[in-house]
C-alpha cells in the first residue's frame, strides 16, 4: 500500500534534453507517481501549450529597435521609439494576438509570432501581453512592463 506524500518532494525529470528540477508542494491526498513535471514555479506537464514575450526583455533596453545593455537598477526595461515584439510559443498554438495596455493591437497566425511596435505617442510605463490561441481557445498568455517613448518621427 502506498503512502500518501503531504511534504514538499524534489521531482527529477528529463524533457528532451532538458533536466528540470523542481521542490514543489503535493497537495493532500496526491502520490509523487502522480505528478507530471516539476518546474521550480509550480507543476506543469510536458504538453502544456505556452507562450513567451522574448523581445523586448528585462535584460535589455531598446532604442529604434536597437537592442542595448540594460542600466542596471532601472525597472522595467525602457523602451525609446519603435521595438519589435516577439514571441516564442508552443507547436500547438496558431494564432497569437498582441496588446498594449489590453488594447489589441495586432493578430499574427504565422510564426515566428511578432510585431512592430511603433505609435506616434506613448510615453509612460506600458503593459505588453500576448495570447496564445489554439483553434480559438485561449490557452497561454504572457506578459511584461516597459517604460516606453514614443514620439511621432523617432
Amino acid at each position: 500500500m502506498r503512502e500518501k506524500l503531504d511534504k514538499k518532494i524534489l521531482i527529477l525529470g528529463i524533457i528532451g534534453s532538458l533536466l528540470v528540477i523542481g521542490l514543489v508542494p503535493l497537495a493532500s491526498g496526491y502520490y509523487a507517481d502522480k505528478c507530471a513535471v516539476a518546474y521550480l514555479d509550480g507543476i506543469s506537464t510536458a504538453n502544456d501549450p505556452y507562450i513567451e514575450i522574448t523581445r523586448p526583455n528585462d535584460e535589455h533596453n531598446y532604442i529604434n529597435d536597437v537592442e542595448s545593455p540594460k542600466i542596471d537598477g532601472v525597472e522595467p526595461p525602457l523602451v525609446f521609439g519603435r521595438v519589435t515584439i516577439q514571441a516564442d510559443a508552443s507547436q500547438d498554438i496558431d494564432e497569437v494576438i498582441f496588446y498594449i495596455n489590453d488594447m489589441d493591437t495586432y493578430v499574427d497566425n504565422n510564426a515566428p509570432y511578432e510585431w512592430l511596435w511603433d505609435f506616434k505617442l506613448a510615453i509612460g510605463t506600458n503593459i505588453i501581453k500576448v495570447e496564445g490561441y489554439d483553434d480559438g481557445e485561449l490557452v497561454a498568455e504572457d506578459s511584461l512592463a516597459v517604460f516606453s517613448v514614443m514620439i511621432e518621427n523617432v
